[in-house]
């Protein structure tokens, strides 16, 4: 059983040019990088690790510089704590 996807954008020029970090919990979860040019999109790196466990807070950081992308997924703590600035 899957528990749905979620996503986080970046990178987006508009509703059709944009980068997408998704990620699919449950038995056939995973992790994964597209890249969606004029509406099109492109995987352009999967992981199939379980994805992420439900009722469970995680942070999520994404870098990218120029065309490198580096993804960090890690459970929240304490998901009561305010909100940092970077």
């Amino acid at each position: 059983m899957n528990s749905g996807l979620m996503a986080v954008i970046f990178r987006a020029v508009d509703h059709e040019n944009y980068y997408s970090f998704e990620c699919m919990g449950g038995d056939d979860g995973f992790k994964r990088i597209r890249r969606y040019k004029n509406g099109k999109g492109k995987t352009l790196f999967k992981i199939d690790d379980g994805g992420y466990l439900e009722d469970t807070w995680y942070t999520v950081l994404i870098q990218m510089t120029g065309y490198h992308i580096t993804v960090r997924m890690d459970i929240e703590k304490d998901p009561n704590a305010k909100i940092k600035d970077l």
